[in-house]
């Protein structure tokens, strides 16, 4: 009887044993599996965070321009007989294309939501006029802060290319953009345009605040700001990032010159095909 009554709960024993090691197992799991969804959970809200802020600074120069075109226009009206009927319409074609513009984001943005590969939407090639094509990028800067500060060269030579112009648009304007930004109100952005035999040259130079010579390899990364700028100026780091995207999309190559505290030289070239 004893030993029958040992045998049993040695049985009991080993079966609570036996139930909570599985029942550690278990919770190890559930564990594991809550660290994992925390870390999905993680990885969610830094896409939104990124598509948002995404977003927000690709619209920023669309509606800028159409703020800017609508401030410019209420001006000219109120100034009787100092807007022509041809002027006037050249103001709506630019406000037209500047809601254009905005659609376009946020129907680029929209696809993007929608297309889980992330892949980089194919160029879509046509032949421009490259002056033309920078005229309508830097125009909303220009009526901004004047031809004074804002001076743009397109050189004596008509240059024509085979590239993206929406794309080439978006581009310049983050470059003119940060350039501005980062420059006093007083000094003056230069952007010309010139071609090297079969290139492409686009360089826009200021007198702004600079980049430190340890930033300077970092220049076109996604979401990098330099040393100089943080805390002081308002930006995600995506500006130099996306004009950095679209110039590698052409084939083409950026060159990033600064001496902080004296100005920066950025140089867009293209292939002309």
């Amino acid at each position: 009887m004893g030993r029958t009554t040992t045998q049993s709960l040695s049985g009991s024993v080993a079966g609570e044993a036996a139930d909570l090691g599985q029942l550690r197992a278990e919770i190890e799991r559930l564990e594991r599996e809550l660290a994992h969804q925390v870390r999905i959970n993680l990885h969610m809200e830094e896409a939104v965070q990124e598509f948002v802020s995404t977003l927000a600074h690709d619209l920023k120069n669309p509606l800028a321009a159409i703020k800017i075109g609508v401030q410019g226009f209420h001006r000219a009206l109120q100034r009787a007989g100092s807007l022509t009927l041809d002027e006037g319409a050249e103001r709506l074609e630019r406000l037209d294309s500047a809601v254009e513009h905005a659609k376009e984001v946020i129907a680029d943005a929209r696809a993007k939501a929608l297309d889980r590969s992330s892949a980089p939407r194919p160029l879509e090639r046509q032949l421009v006029d490259l002056a033309a094509v920078l005229r309508e990028a830097v125009q909303p800067f220009v009526e901004q802060v004047g031809p004074e500060r804002l001076e743009v060269s397109y050189g004596r030579a008509k240059v024509m290319a085979s590239l993206d112009a929406r794309r080439l648009r978006q581009c310049v304007a983050a470059v003119v953009d940060n350039a501005l930004k980062f420059s006093g109100g007083s000094t003056q952005v230069k952007l010309s345009l010139k071609r090297e035999g079969e290139i492409a040259a686009i360089t826009c130079r200021d007198q702004g605040i600079g980049i430190p010579a340890g930033d300077l390899p970092h220049i076109g990364e996604r979401f990098y700001r330099a040393e100089n700028v943080l805390g002081r100026y308002k930006g995600a780091g995506l500006g130099l990032f996306e004009a950095m995207a679209s110039v590698l999309a052409h084939d083409g190559h950026m060159a990033v010159e600064s001496v902080e505290g004296t100005g920066t030289e950025l140089t867009i070239r293209i292939p002309l095909r």
